[in-house]
């Protein structure tokens, strides 16, 4: 036993994983195909995040009844650290087609169904107003880390480059844009690091329109996400 107790001291540790290196170009093509479905969008993101584990959340069946479109997901990616349970990053993607933004739009939050819907689609509050015409669903992913150990942090240089590749319009917002007149408050905080880009007019065709994506880095986390429309020709 002695024996056994000294060989299995002498073998070395299990390596950390590496930290997650986040490459934008799969998910901003993810955002070009709307109409796949929950678990094609669900093998993109074990791609592209290097692993993802997906916290199954159940859509309720009267919801999916009235819109057949309507999926949702949610998980986390990035190794915990050795001791804790704590992922690297969170994942939220969604789509929702024309009933259930109807619905969203008439009842309000007050409404069950209608507050179930908000929580499980990253319903923006102005997804109406942006929705195309001819478009009969929205998708959209949200996703953020804030431990570098697990998830590097994506520069601004290849995040800008990535936006710009793809969409007409991109504006750029330093800490002190958007701290605003708090900026002296948590200069010596926030530095001159943090950014926001915001990237407008994006790719279309007759099947769907990428209508934005924001990559942002905060002193506290970072965030990817972007908003795409499925036109009626995609189905």
């Amino acid at each position: 036993m002695r024996v056994l107790l000294l060989l299995c001291a002498l073998l070395p540790l299990p390596a950390a994983a590496d930290p997650v290196v986040i490459d934008p170009e799969p998910l901003l093509d993810l955002a070009e195909r709307p109409w796949s479905d929950r678990d094609a969008v669900i093998e993109t993101l074990g791609e592209a995040l290097g692993g993802f584990a997906e916290d199954f959340v159940a859509v309720p069946d009267e919801l999916t009844e009235d819109d057949p479109l309507l999926w949702s997901i949610s998980g986390t990616f990035g190794a915990p650290l050795e001791g804790s349970s704590l992922p690297g990053g969170i994942v939220i993607c969604a789509r929702y087609g024309l009933a259930s933004r109807d619905r969203l739009a008439e009842t309000g939050l007050t409404d069950r169904g209608a507050f179930q819907l908000f929580g499980l689609t990253l319903a923006g509050s102005d997804d109406a107003e942006v929705w195309p015409e001819a478009a009969i669903a929205r998708l959209a992913c949200m996703i953020t880390w804030d431990d570098t150990r697990r998830v590097e942090i994506l520069p601004e240089e290849p995040a800008t480059a990535a936006l710009s590749a793809r969409f007409g319009e991109l504006s750029r917002r330093g800490d002190r844009e958007i701290l605003g007149e708090n900026w002296q408050r948590y200069e010596a905080l926030y530095g001159e690091d943090g950014f926001l880009l915001e990237a407008t007019d994006g790719p279309e065709s007759s099947v769907m329109v990428v209508e934005s994506a924001e990559i942002e880095l905060r002193v506290s986390h970072q965030r990817f996400a972007f908003r795409s429309f499925l036109m009626g020709g995609g189905v």
